[in-house]
C-alpha cells in the first residue's frame, strides 16, 4: 500500500494509483483486521482528516461496491436511518449515521485517519488517497512515495551537477530564489542549454518534485513572510498560453490554449462557447485546483493570468490541505521555481 502526499479528487486519485504500479487501484478494506492494519499506517502520515478508499455508489445511489475488479457490493439501502446495512457477511465500518449522501452527491468513500471510521464525501473534493496493488514479500507496509517515473529508457547522457535525473531522462532543479515567472523562465535557460520550467505531466512527476523540496511545509513552499509580507505560495511550472515567448520583454496571449513551456504540447484548452475556461485534452494530465465547487481553475479571471503555478492550501495547523495548478499574472509577485531539461 502507498498513501501519496498530493491531495487530489477521487477520480484523479483513481487514475493515480493506476499510474502508479501495474495492477494498481485505490484500496478496498474488507475485514476489521484490514480496517485496523490502515487505520495504523494512516496514522503514520499526520496532518489528513480523510483518506480515499476504491468505493462508491455511483451506478446506485444507496448502494456501495469497490471499484477494483471483481469487488463486492458491501452496503445497500443507503442511509442507516432509512434501513441502509452491510450486505449479509460483507464487512463495513461507517461512521455513525453514514452514508447519508449529505447534501447529495456525496458518492465516494473517506476514511478518517483518527477514527478508522467510513463516510460518504463529495468526489470533487480533494483529499490523500491510498493506494494498493497485489502482495509481494515484505509488502506488509505503506511503502516510500515512487521516485522513479516509468520504465527505464537508455539517455544520452547524465545530467549536470546539481541536477536530479529521472528515469526518463530528464533532469530536474528547484530554484529556491523568488522570481516571476519570466524570470524563472531566463534562470532556467541560463543554468543549462535547453532548460526551462518544469512540465507537470503526471501526478508521479508532482510527487517527484514535490520531494525534491522536501515534502510541504509553510516555510518552504507557503512562506508568508516573503515578498515583504505579501508572502509566497507554491512554484511556477512551465504551464502557459503566452503566443510570443521569443521576446522575453513582451507578455501576450490569444487565452485559447495552455502548453507546457518544455516542448510546446497542448494539455488544456479553450471552448470559446463555453462561459468556463475549459477544456481538457484526451490523453493529457491536468490538476487545476478546486478551491471549492464553484472556485475551479483555470478562471481567468483577469486577462493577465497567462501562467501556471503548483498552488498549495494548507489548513489552520499548517498541514496541506490542498494542491493543484492555478492559472496566475505571469508578473505577479515572485515565488520559487522549478527547471528541467532533457538527457535523452
Amino acid at each position: 500500500m502507498q498513501a501519496p502526499v498530493i491531495p487530489l479528487t477521487q477520480t484523479k486519485a483513481v487514475t493515480a494509483c493506476e499510474d502508479l504500479w501495474p495492477g494498481g487501484y485505490l484500496a478496498s478494506i474488507e475485514s476489521e483486521c484490514e480496517n485496523d492494519f490502515v487505520t495504523e499506517l494512516l496514522g503514520q502520515t499526520s496532518g489528513w482528516e480523510q483518506t480515499y478508499l476504491g468505493a462508491t455508489d455511483l451506478d446506485t445511489e444507496g448502494t456501495w461496491t469497490w471499484i477494483k475488479t471483481g469487488g463486492s457490493t458491501f452496503w445497500e439501502g443507503g442511509d442507516p436511518t432509512a434501513g441502509g446495512a452491510a450486505a449479509s457477511g460483507l464487512y463495513a465500518n461507517f461512521f455513525d449515521g453514514e452514508p447519508n449522501d449529505g447534501g447529495n452527491g456525496q458518492d465516494c468513500l473517506v476514511i478518517g485517519e483518527s477514527d478508522g471510521q467510513w463516510r460518504d464525501q463529495l468526489c470533487s473534493k480533494t483529499s490523500q488517497f491510498l493506494c494498493e496493488t497485489a502482495a509481494t514479500d515484505g509488502g506488509a507496509s505503506i511503502t516510500p512515495p515512487q521516485t522513479t517515473l516509468g520504465s527505464t529508457i537508455v539517455c544520452s547522457s547524465t545530467c549536470a551537477d546539481g541536477w536530479t535525473q529521472t528515469d526518463e531522462c530528464l533532469c530536474y532543479q528547484v530554484q529556491n530564489d523568488l522570481r516571476t515567472w519570466l524570470e524563472a523562465r531566463t534562470a532556467c535557460s541560463a543554468l543549462q542549454t535547453g532548460a526551462t520550467l518544469v512540465s507537470l505531466t503526471s501526478s508521479a512527476v508532482e510527487l517527484k518534485i514535490l520531494e525534491l523540496f522536501g515534502g510541504f511545509s509553510s516555510a518552504n513552499l507557503d512562506d508568508a513572510s516573503a515578498n515583504n509580507g505579501d508572502g509566497a505560495n507554491g512554484y511556477w511550472t512551465g504551464g502557459n498560453d503566452l503566443t510570443n515567448l521569443a521576446n522575453d520583454d513582451i507578455i501576450s496571449s490569444d487565452d485559447t490554449e495552455f502548453k507546457w513551456d518544455f516542448d510546446q504540447d497542448v494539455f488544456w484548452r479553450r471552448d470559446t462557447n463555453e462561459e468556463v475556461y475549459c477544456c481538457e485534452v484526451d490523453g493529457k494530465y491536468n490538476n487545476w485546483i478546486h478551491i471549492s465547487d464553484t472556485n475551479i481553475m483555470p478562471n481567468h479571471k483577469n486577462e493577465n493570468q497567462n501562467c501556471v503555478k503548483m498552488k498549495f492550501v494548507a489548513d489552520d495547523s499548517g498541514n496541506l490541505e490542498k494542491a493543484g495548478w492555478d492559472d496566475i499574472d505571469c508578473e505577479k509577485k515572485p515565488i520559487k521555481s522549478v527547471c528541467q531539461y532533457s538527457v535523452l
